[in-house]
């Protein structure tokens, strides 16, 4: 119930508002309207909890927040700690190596952990500090255990396997009664066994067998009591290699020792196996040397000691010796032109190690060089009878041609002019011509060559780039035409460029197949120098391969010339003066026997 207003009325007793009984009992019933209240409010208060009441409540309750609840289940204090405890206090972070882990932990305690994460590509590794080891231990990528075994340590029971352990594993039960060849299924005791029951069989069988060499012959026999036949790769004998009499030249393959000579006596050991006697009968009077300052001994305590004189001992023959200090092959031209060997003598040339040091290997120069080499060679294996030198009448000169005294002994036949020809019939299939190389400046002279009206070359008056060491600005160079048919040809060689200051000479000509009675000539090709001497291993090899050619060259055209291996002799480390140059006494004398076996093979 509300509380109800009286009606007082407009105004002051003008009889419009209630009268006294009914605004009385109106005023009663506000009363007890009032009173109901009241008392339902103090039953209201009574009920009511106090402020201290209140704030004690509050205190044990927890604020209620959007996106967060409560759990049924007690959550204590000491499990708080625990929690707290986790990663803040001993997780160290993430690092990008161990060594930067260790660094960046400088104190770590137990129980304390990592991670090491090299980059993109590299799996996380995580590491946790061993407190008693004092070290930081790799565990799992995913922190579950170790990633290999060298981090996990080895059990008293389960072993690692390792090499050492195989090798020191004891074989038992090892069976030798089977010696079947081994099969994949076998088990390496099983497979040891039948192998080493192999080794026994064939022991047994070989243990009375002689032993086999490299090329299947016999190197070792005992016990033999029937000689060993020749045809069965034995020596004939019950054992050892029984002493030779001379190898018999009859029977191939005959086994050997050939007797050494006797001490004092010079032998040569030929190739039948047998020591040869040298002939006391001389069949040279005399053999002419030509060569360079390495030929004349030139830094030696007396040039009595050089290799031509310790040769000259061997072979019981007098030398000539014709070197020259500082010659190249263009400086020997003149003494070789002026020797003309008799039919008992000989000759012998080691010339070209001024050449390869001056001039390299410019294909020009080589070239010269091995023109001139040969040129020179040939000269003193033809027999005179059988050179056809430029003033012989049986050339015919056409056009502008003169003499000319460049050497002592030998005219040339020189033109200045374009046109000039020189003509010669011969009969053979093969023909020499020598001409004359020059370096001096201008145009050089060239001709061309043909035979029987066909051009077969042409020839040119180039020289080497410079002057040789001596001075020389001109030497020969021999051209070789073959090929050619049986019978009579004529040659004619036509200037195309020449000049006043440039002429093309003409020096000799030689048709081998007409040249009988051969000279011998013993041709030693360039040794070794060391760098400081000027030497380069690789020129003086083309220079020897330039030699080598012109030896073949005339040994194939019916000449008697052989060649010397002095390259192949000298040890430039031993075998030279302070120079790397010149033969010093243990050069000179490994030289002559190399150059007296060449000599006496003629």
């Amino acid at each position: 119930m509300s509380i109800v207003p009286l009606n007082i009325g407009s105004g002051p007793n003008d009889g419009t508002g209630q009268d006294l009984r009914s605004g009385g009992q109106v005023i009663n019933d506000n009363f007890a309207e009032l009173d109901q209240r009241a008392t339902s409010a103090q039953a209201t208060a009574d009920a009511a909890v106090t402020n201290v009441q209140l704030q004690t409540g509050l205190d044990v309750k927890v604020d209620k927040i959007a996106g967060k609840g409560l759990s049924t289940e007690d959550f204590t204090t000491g499990e708080k700690n625990k929690l707290a405890g986790l990663q803040p206090a001993h997780y160290r972070g993430t690092f990008i190596s161990l060594a930067a882990l260790q660094a960046g932990v400088s104190t770590p305690v137990a129980g304390d952990y990592g991670d090491v994460d090299a980059g993109v590509g590299a799996d996380v590794q995580r590491f946790i500090w061993d407190a008693s080891d004092i070290k930081w231990v790799l565990q799992g990528a995913s922190g579950g255990g170790p990633d290999n075994t060298d981090s996990l340590p080895e059990g008293s029971t389960n072993l690692y396997f390792s090499g050492a352990r195989v090798l020191s594993a004891v074989l038992s039960g090892l069976s030798l009664l089977t010696g079947t060849p081994v099969v994949t299924t076998d088990t390496i005791l099983v497979a040891v066994g039948k192998l080493q029951k192999q080794i026994g069989d064939l022991a047994g069988t070989v243990a009375n067998k002689a032993n086999k060499g490299a090329n299947s012959d016999i190197t070792a026999i005992t016990g033999l009591t029937t000689p060993l036949a020749l045809s069965q790769g034995g020596t004939g004998s019950a054992s050892g290699v029984p002493d030779m009499v001379g190898a018999s030249s009859s029977t191939v393959g005959t086994k050997g020792l050939v007797p050494a000579p006797s001490v004092g006596d010079l032998r040569f050991l030929a190739s039948d196996g047998t020591w040869q006697t040298i002939s006391t009968q001389k069949p040279y009077v005399s053999v002419k040397g030509f060569g360079d300052s390495n030929t004349v001994g030139l830094g030696l305590s007396s040039t009595a000691y050089n290799y031509i004189n310790r040769e000259s001992e061997i072979v019981k023959i007098p030398f000539v010796n014709n070197a020259v200090n500082s010659a190249c092959t263009w400086d020997q031209a003149a003494q070789v032109y002026s020797t003309n060997l008799a039919v008992n003598e000989c000759s012998q040339i080691m010339i070209g190690t001024n050449d390869s040091r001056r001039y390299g290997t410019v294909a020009n120069d080589l070239d010269t060089f091995k023109r001139a080499h040969a040129s020179l060679i040939a000269w003193l294996a033809i027999p005179e009878l059988g050179k056809v030198r430029a003033a012989n009448p049986l050339i015919t000169y056409t056009g502008n041609w003169g003499d000319s005294a460049a050497y002592p002994t030998l005219t040339l036949k020189g033109s200045p002019a374009v046109g000039s020809v020189a003509s010669f019939t011969f009969t053979g299939t093969t023909l020499y011509f020598s001409t004359a190389r020059t370096n001096v400046s201008g145009t050089r002279a060239t001709a061309t060559v043909r035979i029987d009206g066909v051009v077969v070359g042409t020839v040119t008056a180039q020289g080497f780039s410079s002057n040789t060491i001596i001075g020389a600005n001109y030497g020969p160079a021999l051209y070789r035409f073959g090929g050619l048919s049986a019978g009579q040809h004529t040659v004619t060689i036509t200037t195309v460029t020449a000049d006043s200051q440039n002429l093309f000479f003409v020096e000799w000509f030689a048709v081998p197949d007409a040249a009988n009675f051969s000279r011998p000539v013993n041709v030693l090709n360039v040794a070794r120098q060391t760098a400081a001497g000027g030497g380069v291993d690789a020129t003086t090899i083309a220079y020897n391969t330039a030699i080598s050619d012109n030896v073949a060259m005339l040994v194939a055209d019916g000449y008697r010339v052989n060649l010397a291996d002095v390259f192949s002799t000298i040890n430039p480390a031993t075998d030279l003066q302070a120079d790397g140059l010149h033969f010093n006494l243990q050069g000179h004398a490994k030289i002559a026997p190399v150059a007296s076996l060449s000599l006496l093979k003629f």
